[in-house]
């Protein structure tokens, strides 16, 4: 497996922005759901828009109508008993990790047991499928129908080839794993303390580690968009992000106080990363650039949507944050000097982007692409620009258009003293 480098570029620009920009989460992205308890919350999933579950360390909750209504589905009365875990696999059925701690003598000495469940009706009734003790188990999660995975403390991985009937030992490390993604059947990613990020692309029968990571880099999130652009978070407010499928890495510097314990993009262009900090994370460019929210939570664990719209956050005190707008979405603005009239399609774009621009005199027409922070991409004058019905192509007179890496960029067009600056996205 190849290292990781780091490549701090908008380091600087993106911590300014969120120290200055910080702001609450407004009511038009995001509304509070009444949950029905002040357990703290860290795992949500759904079937569809309507039907899903929510479980806490104490409390297991249940919706069929979007969260409009929440029931309670168990309350756990044992003071050493929590929940930490849920997931729906591939045949809709429930998953859930529950561990159970008993004090073994007067020293205070305990035993932790965890217990690896199933429901096939909603979470009425519970057929235990699996037992563990001496470990934390962190996570679950089903690639397929047959393929599931375990991992926690003392990075330990175990793997089901049965759809969970049986659970075979496949790998172990010393540090605490703590988030597992499949992008598909046969690739995926776990990630945890100590630098830990690990890659499989044979169903988890064998792990890669990712090396040369900063040692003091913890990640509690991994999520990948496709095999190639993936993203993950953890402690001291640092990203890392990947276009190659994580040979290589980038890195983002926000506060320090930020810990991420989740990061999700439900496209390419717009994802969410949340805070223990309460602080939620938002970019509709890619993560070139991020919106930094505050959220009536101190500890936000887990984001899921459910399409493109119905999304829910989930996190400390019961809280149960939903949109069903997708949480804010892209919006392509213009500003200009001048009156001049230009327009550019299609907007996103992939390879060609075409230019519609009514010049007004024979100064020429120049046009500059920059960064959202401002820096020049590059610049052209087209002294006699051939417009064939007032029509420019841009990559034939800016080189680096085909070159520019998925995001959000501005076109600046000039024709004389007038001039329009336009927001692109490349896809």
């Amino acid at each position: 497996m190849k290292h990781i480098s780091i490549f701090p570029i908008l380091a600087i620009l993106l911590f300014s922005f969120q120290t200055e920009a910080q702001r609450m989460l407004p009511d038009s992205m995001w509304t509070q759901q009444n949950s029905g308890t002040n357990d703290n919350l860290h795992s949500v999933r759904f079937i569809d828009e309507s039907k899903g579950w929510i479980a806490g360390e104490k409390t297991l909750l249940s919706t069929g109508n979007a969260g409009a209504d929440w029931i309670m589905k168990d309350s756990l009365e044992d003071p050493m008993s929590r929940y930490r875990n849920l997931h729906i696999d591939y045949k809709d059925q429930l998953w859930t990790i529950l561990q159970k701690d008993t004090i073994l003598d007067t020293l205070g000495n305990t035993e932790s047991i965890t217990m690896i469940r199933k429901s096939k009706d909603g979470g009425n009734s519970w057929e235990e499928k699996f037992r563990i003790s001496g470990y934390l188990v962190n996570k679950i999660i089903f690639s397929d129908t047959l393929h599931g995975f375990l991992i926690g403390s003392d990075g330990f991985i175990l793997r089901s080839t049965d759809g969970g009937e049986s659970w075979t030992d496949t790998l172990q490390l010393a540090p605490l794993l703590r988030d597992i993604f499949f992008v598909s059947d046969s690739v995926g990613y776990i990630a945890g303390d100590q630098t830990t990020l690990l890659k499989t692309t044979n169903a988890g029968l064998s792990w890669d580690g990712l090396t040369d990571i900063p040692a003091y880099s913890s990640f509690s999130s991994v999520f990948f968009l496709d095999e190639n652009n993936g993203w993950a978070g953890g402690s001291l407010g640092r990203m890392f992000f990947t276009n190659n499928g994580g040979n290589s890495w980038d890195s983002l510097q926000f506060s320090p106080q930020d810990y991420f314990q989740d990061i999700y993009f439900k496209s390419q262009m717009v994802g969410w990363a949340s805070s223990a900090n309460g602080r939620l994370h938002y970019t509709q460019n890619g993560g070139n650039s991020w919106q930094i929210y505050q959220a009536p939570a101190e500890n936000l664990r887990e984001i899921y949507f459910s399409s493109a719209d119905y999304g829910w956050i989930v996190g400390s005190n019961g809280t149960i944050l939903f949109t069903d707008n997708g949480g804010g979405e892209i919006g392509i603005d213009e500003y200009g000097q001048g009156n001049l009239n230009a327009s550019v399609y299609p907007n996103p774009f992939q390879e060609k982007l075409l230019i519609s621009v009514q010049l007004k005199n024979n100064a020429g027409c120049r046009l500059s692409l920059y960064t959202l922070n401002g820096t020049q991409i590059e610049s052209s004058l087209l002294k006699n620009p051939d417009t064939e019905n007032n029509l420019l192509e841009a990559s034939k007179h800016l080189n680096s258009i085909a070159k520019l890496k998925p995001g959000l960029y501005l076109l600046e067009i000039s024709n004389g003293n007038s001039k329009t600056t336009k927001r692109i996205i490349k896809l």
